[in-house]
């Protein structure tokens, strides 16, 4: 089994904070779409919530609806049509030059995105697939193993769990397609979600948010690499498995280097903080809070 590794996008691999050609980026494009569809006072909840605060579109529009009191659509129904509006005018102007990558980025992808190399990859966005499909495509890199973004999550009905990062789903989702196919022992079924079968100590996940990226990372009890360019005073924690790096060379660097022992079976605590996984993450007391945990995580 092959050694996952997966990433954030917006803030993570490329910086669609910044104004492309003809001036859009993420945060104004969502603006614009919450003007057509809810007027000034959706302008004035939306600078009011502190913009948009890495939130998906869903949690944008119950937050939009919440403050202005327009809540006379399904929120679900009104993310779609924010989304169709932010991608009308931001995907157009996707090219090699925009959105940029971030540092390193390449090298790394020359690591990960080999056909036929060690590694899968996959994304974990709020975003949406045409426009990281595109982003790779542009770039000339093949596209994702594994993607899991917004289109995926806003077709799923979880009245009482919670989809988006630092929530865990998404990762469980990326989890089980990587799995898929692979040689399972039907002896350790069913597994708890933070228990470590299945593959798990042979996944890292890589993002720029300390909060929704770091918090996933601690949730589903995964190695988690932090890249600075959006937070960069925030300090990991190698206690809760977090490693700081300076840009993307850094983790090519590092996978480079430990390709084989990856190859062989080592796990990514040991590549990274050079401790067992038991060590890293062991396993959860005993007690009703994680047996609930526990079972809403559970494979079967």
């Amino acid at each position: 089994m092959k050694p996952l590794i997966l990433i954030d996008f917006d803030g993570t691999m490329v910086n669609t904070f910044v104004d492309s050609p003809k001036g859009f980026n993420v945060t104004n494009t969502y603006l614009h779409a919450i003007w057509e569809l809810f007027g000034e006072n959706g302008v004035r909840a939306f600078h009011e919530r502190g913009g948009l605060k890495n939130a998906s579109p869903e949690e944008l529009a119950e937050d939009i609806q919440r403050r202005t009191l327009q809540v006379d659509a399904p929120a679900r129904d009104v993310a779609q049509q924010i989304v169709d509006i932010k991608l009308s005018l931001i995907t157009p102007e996707i090219s090699a030059s925009w959105p940029s990558l971030y540092p390193g980025f390449r090298d790394f992808m020359n690591v990960v995105g080999r056909p036929e190399g060690p590694f899968r990859f996959g994304v974990l966005s709020s975003g949406h697939d045409r426009f990281i499909e595109k982003v790779f495509e542009v770039n000339g890199f093949r596209p994702p193993d594994i993607l899991v973004t917004n289109d995926f999550l806003s077709q799923r009905r979880f009245p009482t769990r919670q989809r988006y990062k630092p929530r865990s789903y998404q990762m469980a989702v990326a989890h089980r397609q990587w799995l898929s196919g692979q040689n399972v022992d039907e002896d350790q079924k069913p597994e708890p979600y933070l228990g470590r079968n299945y593959g798990k100590p042979r996944i890292v996940y890589i993002g720029d948010d300390p909060n929704k990226d770091g918090g996933l990372g601690i949730e589903a009890r995964i190695p988690f690499i932090f890249v600075p360019f959006t937070a960069p005073n925030f300090v990991p924690d190698p206690e809760k498995g977090q490693l700081g790096v300076r840009d993307f060379s850094d983790i090519a660097q590092i996978l480079r280097e430990s390709e084989d022992n990856l190859t062989n079976g080592s796990t990514f605590s040991e590549v990274l903080f050079g401790k067992s996984d038991v060590e890293l993450f062991p396993p959860p007391p005993d007690g009703e809070v994680y047996a609930g945990i526990m079972r809403e995580r559970s494979f079967s």
